[in-house]
């Protein structure tokens, strides 16, 4: 079993597009037979955290907690302590997460490695200003 972690705190703007990779993630994820859990705790969750409870609440893979408001670190020890995976892993809000990557860390772990941190890539925006 593969446990993800999400927290939320204010992450309404987020949502739209963490909804949609969350879909594709967790169907790749079962057509390839993976167990799996997304575990999302919700800091002082608002409506639209709420609706993301509701829409996946059907999803024996999904589970929400909704917390008063703590420190991100906080929150991660406490989805490590309600995880029931071996693997655990995180995936901020405002990331995406790919099913292949969790598939590949899959077959690593069970060939012996401890612990699997893959290459990313960081966009940055500028806003420029013409006077």
């Amino acid at each position: 079993m593969i446990s993800i972690i999400t927290s939320l705190y204010k992450s309404d703007k987020y949502l739209p597009e963490f909804k949609e990779n969350l879909r594709k993630f967790a169907s790749e994820l079962t057509v390839a037979g993976v167990s799996f859990e997304v575990i999302v705790i919700a800091n002082e969750a608002t409506k639209e955290e709420e609706n993301l409870a509701k829409e996946f609440s059907g999803q024996n893979w999904f589970r929400f907690i909704n917390v008063p408001r703590e420190s991100l670190y906080a929150t991660w020890n406490r989805g490590v302590r309600e995880a029931t995976g071996e693997l655990l892993g995180f995936w901020n809000v405002d990331d995406v997460r790919f099913a292949s990557a969790i598939l590949e860390a899959k077959l690593l772990f069970e060939a012996g490695a401890m612990l699997v941190h893959f290459p990313f890539y960081i966009k940055r925006y500028l806003n420029l200003a013409f006077l």
